[in-house]
Order: C-alpha cells, then structure tokens, then sequence
C-alpha cells in the first residue's frame, strides 16, 4: 500500500508541473470571447492585453437599466441611462 501511494505521488506531482501549450488561433478565438491571455511579451501594454472585464460592470448595469425602464415604458429614464454608457 505504502509503494502505491509513493507512485501515486510521484505520478501526480510531476503532471501539475506541466505548462499548457496553446495555439496563437486560440488565443485569438479566447480573446474573442473576451479571455485575457498572459502570453506575449511581459510587461506588454493594455492594448495588447484587452479590456479588463471588471471595468466593463458598469456599462454592463447601465444597459440593463436602460433596457428595463425602456421595457416598462419609462423612455426618457431609458435614454439617460443611455447616455450614460
């Protein structure tokens, strides 16, 4: 019992020391999506990098605001919440 827990140890510890490998086409289809990848050259700009979803929350709160008070009828709360994206 004790060797086959040695095994199993070994045997997991070297399969978390694996780097994945992924291709530049999904890296693109990732980003696409919206997936902000840490491949490319360190330190690289924003730009490179894509928008950080959590600065998109607010936009994203406005549109469904817009959207409900549009839906109840509420038209001129609707395009202030509008502009305001």
């Amino acid at each position: 019992m004790a060797a086959q827990l040695e095994e199993f140890r070994r045997k997991t510890a070297r399969a978390g020391t694996a780097q994945a490998v992924i291709t530049p086409e999904q890296v693109a289809q990732l980003q696409s999506l919206g997936y902000v990848t840490s491949l490319g050259p360190a330190g690289g700009g924003r730009k490179q990098r894509g928008p950080d979803p959590k600065e998109r929350v607010e936009i994203s709160n406005l549109l469904h605001q817009a959207l409900l008070e549009a839906d109840e009828e509420h038209y001129r709360d609707a395009i202030r919440a509008w502009n305001k994206c």
